[in-house]
């Protein structure tokens, strides 16, 4: 049985970098050790839960969605029994992957929206991993979260101008703006 993991390569870094930049500005504790489960399997979640909506069947993906929620609601819980203010993060990602649900059923999920709302959720595990740490969203925990939000959007920018967009050079103006900006 071959595992079902994501394909996107930078997607991996946007689940870890934040994280461990949140840890290591929050200060490790053992509470990252279920944290960084459970957000590794909620994002091995999301995948088969994707493909499952594009596809419009749920049955070759029931067991993956199954494999891979049952341990990141577990390691999740256990996060949010011992710091409870957690579940804000959880709010905070609903509507992000609300807009994520929407355009995997739209077989869109390469727009713009849906990158910059998976950057965002990405990037609020930084803010967990942070207030695990220091039990507080200090201003340096959104400093992280904004700092790792715009690198990893002017990076979905700058792929997207010279990968998919490498053709409309509206939106090559578009990136060049936003990196000259920042």
């Amino acid at each position: 049985m071959k595992a079902m993991i994501p394909k996107q390569h930078g997607a991996w870094a946007m689940l870890l970098i934040p994280f461990l930049l949140g840890m290591v500005k929050g200060g490790p504790v053992f509470w990252h050790i279920p944290l960084f489960l459970g957000w590794l399997f909620l994002y091995l979640t999301v995948y088969p839960v994707s493909l499952a909506l594009k596809k419009k069947q749920l049955q070759p993906y029931q067991k993956w969605i199954w494999y891979y929620g049952f341990p990141a609601c577990c390691f999740l819980i256990i996060s949010v029994f011992h710091k409870p203010q957690l579940v804000w993060i959880g709010v905070f990602l609903l509507p992000l992957f609300l807009i994520h649900t929407h355009y995997a059923r739209r077989k869109n999920e390469r727009a713009l929206t849906n990158d910059i709302a998976g950057v965002l959720f990405f990037c609020s595990g930084g803010l967990a991993s942070c207030w695990l740490g220091t039990g507080i969203l200090d201003g340096w925990a959104w400093f992280l979260f904004l700092q790792s939000a715009l690198f990893f959007v002017g990076s979905s920018f700058y792929v997207k101008s010279v990968i998919r967009e490498r053709k409309n050079r509206r939106f090559a103006y578009w990136s060049w703006g936003y990196h000259l900006l920042l």
